[in-house]
Protein backbone atom coordinates (compact mmCIF):
# COMPACT_ATOMS: atom_id res chain seq x y z
CA UNK A 1 0.00 0.00 0.00
CA UNK A 2 2.55 2.31 0.91
CA UNK A 3 4.48 1.66 -2.60
CA UNK A 4 1.69 2.51 -4.35
CA UNK A 5 0.73 6.03 -2.76
CA UNK A 6 4.62 6.90 -3.38
CA UNK A 7 4.22 5.00 -7.24
CA UNK A 8 0.93 7.29 -7.58
CA UNK A 9 2.67 10.72 -6.06
CA UNK A 10 5.55 10.60 -8.60
CA UNK A 11 3.33 9.94 -11.23
CA UNK A 12 1.11 12.66 -10.70
CA UNK A 13 4.56 14.79 -10.21
CA UNK A 14 5.67 13.69 -13.80
CA UNK A 15 1.97 14.63 -15.07
CA UNK A 16 2.35 18.07 -13.06
CA UNK A 17 5.60 18.62 -14.98
CA UNK A 18 5.16 16.75 -18.21
CA UNK A 19 4.40 20.30 -20.02
CA UNK A 20 7.69 21.70 -19.07
CA UNK A 21 10.80 20.02 -21.32
CA UNK A 22 14.17 20.40 -20.15
CA UNK A 23 15.14 23.69 -22.15
CA UNK A 24 12.76 25.40 -19.92
CA UNK A 25 13.18 23.88 -16.77
CA UNK A 26 16.62 26.21 -16.05
CA UNK A 27 16.00 29.11 -18.32
CA UNK A 28 15.18 32.15 -16.14
CA UNK A 29 12.73 35.09 -17.47
CA UNK A 30 14.52 37.46 -19.75
CA UNK A 31 14.12 40.91 -17.56
CA UNK A 32 15.29 38.30 -14.41
CA UNK A 33 19.16 40.52 -14.65
CA UNK A 34 17.24 43.73 -15.11
CA UNK A 35 15.04 43.34 -12.15
CA UNK A 36 17.51 42.10 -9.55
CA UNK A 37 19.80 45.39 -10.38
CA UNK A 38 16.72 46.96 -9.80
CA UNK A 39 16.38 44.96 -6.34
CA UNK A 40 19.71 44.97 -5.22
CA UNK A 41 22.47 47.72 -3.92
CA UNK A 42 25.34 47.47 -2.33
CA UNK A 43 26.11 48.76 1.03
CA UNK A 44 29.16 49.94 3.56
CA UNK A 45 28.31 49.31 7.08
CA UNK A 46 30.38 48.25 10.16
CA UNK A 47 28.95 45.15 9.92
CA UNK A 48 25.96 42.50 9.16
CA UNK A 49 23.66 42.53 12.22
CA UNK A 50 23.98 46.75 12.32
CA UNK A 51 23.17 46.82 8.81
CA UNK A 52 20.22 44.16 9.19
CA UNK A 53 18.74 46.60 11.99
CA UNK A 54 18.66 49.22 9.75
CA UNK A 55 16.74 47.13 7.40
CA UNK A 56 14.03 46.65 9.69
CA UNK A 57 13.56 50.13 10.92
CA UNK A 58 13.50 51.06 7.21
CA UNK A 59 10.76 48.47 6.97
CA UNK A 60 9.15 49.89 9.97
CA UNK A 61 9.41 53.45 8.86
CA UNK A 62 7.35 52.43 5.60
CA UNK A 63 4.28 50.93 7.50
CA UNK A 64 5.56 47.32 7.46
CA UNK A 65 4.91 44.88 10.48
CA UNK A 66 8.18 42.89 10.55
CA UNK A 67 7.31 39.36 11.24
CA UNK A 68 10.35 37.49 11.45
CA UNK A 69 14.11 37.53 11.25
CA UNK A 70 17.17 35.19 10.82
CA UNK A 71 19.94 37.35 11.76
CA UNK A 72 22.03 34.01 10.80
CA UNK A 73 20.82 33.86 7.61
CA UNK A 74 20.73 37.79 6.88
CA UNK A 75 17.36 37.75 6.23
CA UNK A 76 14.27 39.93 7.38
CA UNK A 77 10.37 39.71 6.60
CA UNK A 78 7.98 42.08 6.38
CA UNK A 79 4.11 42.54 5.60
CA UNK A 80 1.74 46.00 5.02
CA UNK A 81 -2.28 46.25 4.01
CA UNK A 82 -2.83 47.83 1.42
CA UNK A 83 -6.65 48.80 0.33
CA UNK A 84 -6.74 45.38 2.20
CA UNK A 85 -4.45 43.20 0.19
CA UNK A 86 -1.24 42.01 1.77
CA UNK A 87 2.23 43.53 0.44
CA UNK A 88 5.15 41.16 1.37
CA UNK A 89 8.54 42.34 1.75
CA UNK A 90 11.68 40.36 1.81
CA UNK A 91 15.37 41.72 2.41
CA UNK A 92 18.18 39.81 2.13
CA UNK A 93 21.62 41.18 3.33
CA UNK A 94 24.99 39.20 2.32
CA UNK A 95 28.46 39.67 2.79
CA UNK A 96 30.62 40.94 0.57
CA UNK A 97 33.48 41.70 1.66
CA UNK A 98 35.34 44.12 4.53
CA UNK A 99 32.69 46.29 5.56
CA UNK A 100 30.20 45.64 1.52
CA UNK A 101 27.26 44.39 1.90
CA UNK A 102 24.96 43.41 -0.87
CA UNK A 103 21.00 44.30 0.15
CA UNK A 104 18.12 42.79 -2.10
CA UNK A 105 14.88 43.19 -1.49
CA UNK A 106 11.88 41.43 -3.08
CA UNK A 107 8.19 43.04 -2.46
CA UNK A 108 5.27 40.45 -3.21
CA UNK A 109 1.77 42.15 -3.57
CA UNK A 110 -1.08 40.29 -3.88
CA UNK A 111 1.02 37.20 -4.38
CA UNK A 112 2.83 38.61 -7.47
CA UNK A 113 6.23 40.13 -7.59
CA UNK A 114 6.75 44.13 -7.70
CA UNK A 115 8.44 45.21 -11.14
CA UNK A 116 8.07 48.70 -9.86
CA UNK A 117 11.78 50.29 -9.55
CA UNK A 118 10.33 53.44 -7.62
CA UNK A 119 9.29 50.93 -4.76
CA UNK A 120 12.58 49.44 -4.42
CA UNK A 121 14.04 53.14 -4.48
CA UNK A 122 11.55 54.54 -1.90
CA UNK A 123 12.64 51.06 0.61
CA UNK A 124 16.57 52.05 -0.55
CA UNK A 125 16.08 55.61 0.26
CA UNK A 126 14.75 54.65 3.85
CA UNK A 127 17.13 52.34 4.22
CA UNK A 128 19.80 54.82 3.28
CA UNK A 129 18.15 57.64 5.75
CA UNK A 130 18.19 55.31 8.68
CA UNK A 131 21.66 54.09 7.99
CA UNK A 132 23.19 57.51 7.98
CA UNK A 133 21.19 58.35 11.43
CA UNK A 134 22.49 55.13 12.67
CA UNK A 135 25.87 55.56 11.95
CA UNK A 136 25.99 59.36 13.15
CA UNK A 137 24.37 58.35 16.38
CA UNK A 138 26.97 55.66 16.77
CA UNK A 139 29.85 58.04 16.09
CA UNK A 140 28.97 60.51 18.63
Amino acid sequence: MKTLIVLLTLGLSCLAHAGAGPETVMTLPGDYARQREIQTRQWQAGDELTLLRSVMSAMQDLEFVVDDTEPPLGLAYGTKYVSGRRLQLVVMVRPMGAEQYSVRACAYFYGELVEDPEAYQDFFDALGYGAAIRTEALSR
